[in-house]
């Protein structure tokens, strides 16, 4: 697995790298949206309010929506996980920049990780951000979350 070009590039109080070409719009190698950073806030806001304790991010690209609720709301695990080992690395990269425990990196297919559940009764909050349509993981998403979670 080969680490594409990237720089840092901080949200909120996060470091994150980046591939350039995901900057300049491109989606190769690995996806970042940066207009999606008021998504990423409201995530973040969520987490701190309902005190998330679990964060899986079933589709993570480059892990910025889980690495920020690790780094800004202190959730105490986070599993990131993606088909794409670039996006894992690059994941690996800004969790250790950041300084965060408690982040787990998995490269699974969604619906197989999702279908496995999680072995600690679930999660409390499943981030399921395809780029496309969501249907065909929503119904294992709502089975790896906790009752009374996200």
């Amino acid at each position: 697995m080969a680490i594409p070009d990237c720089t840092a590039y901080t949200e909120g109080s996060t470091v994150l790298f980046v591939p350039r070409a995901s900057l300049e719009g491109g989606r190769s190698p690995v996806f970042f949206n940066k207009r999606g950073c008021l998504t990423r806030d409201i995530s973040v806001l969520l987490a701190r309010r309902t005190k998330v304790d679990t964060f899986l991010d079933v589709m993570c690209g480059l892990g910025a929506r889980g690495l920020r609720v690790a780094n800004e709301a202190r959730a105490e695990r986070i599993v990131l996980n993606d088909i794409n080992p670039d996006a894992i690395a690059l994941a690996y990269l800004s969790a250790r920049e950041n300084n965060l425990t408690g982040v787990e990196f998995q490269s699974e297919g969604a619906n197989a990780l999702l279908a496995l559940g999680d072995y600690r009764e679930g999660y409390d909050t499943v981030d399921l951000d395809p780029y496309g349509t969501p249907a065909p993981f929503v119904s294992n998403a709502v089975l790896s979350t906790r009752s009374g979670g996200v």
